[in-house]
């Protein structure tokens, strides 16, 4: 079972929470080193690291996904050298924040710590997976 954390405002982890059993996540408005999608991190510590002078009051939206629910994705797992080869691609599209992978969940190293992994959900279905009531989704302050 994927437990996920997502670095944020503590009002945008509380808007993205939403209301019992409906999450607000928007798949289509973050962006990062793989494009535009909604970005996590496995670790805890990691998502806080990515916030923590980011924001004046930050926050941490904690994602439990069932692995039934997980499964149906379809995963794209990066290696180092596919990871840095997406980035260079990403970084020399036209427009590198609407870049899309083509998959539901792209799984790779971040950039300056290649043993850090990051998680990019990209498509409807993963946004609907995101705020389906079968996904817990907690706010840390």
């Amino acid at each position: 079972m994927p437990i996920l954390y997502h670095g944020t405002s503590h009002n945008d982890a509380l808007n993205m929470r939403g209301a019992q059993g409906t999450g607000t996540i928007n798949v289509t408005k973050g962006s990062g080193e793989f494009g535009r999608g909604f970005y996590c991190h496995r670790k805890k510590a990691r998502a806080w690291t990515h916030v923590i002078n980011k924001f004046a009051n930050p926050g941490m939206l904690i994602i439990t996904i069932q692995d039934v629910t997980y499964n149906t994705l379809k995963i794209k797992l990066l290696s180092i050298q596919q990871a840095r080869r997406l980035r260079q691609v990403v970084r020399s599209s036209a427009d590198p924040n609407n870049f899309l992978v083509n998959s539901d969940v792209v799984v790779g190293p971040i950039e300056n710590d290649q043993r850090v992994i990051q998680e990019k959900f990209e498509t409807p279905a993963a946004g609907t997976v995101l705020n389906s009531d079968q996904t817990i989704r907690q706010v840390l302050p």
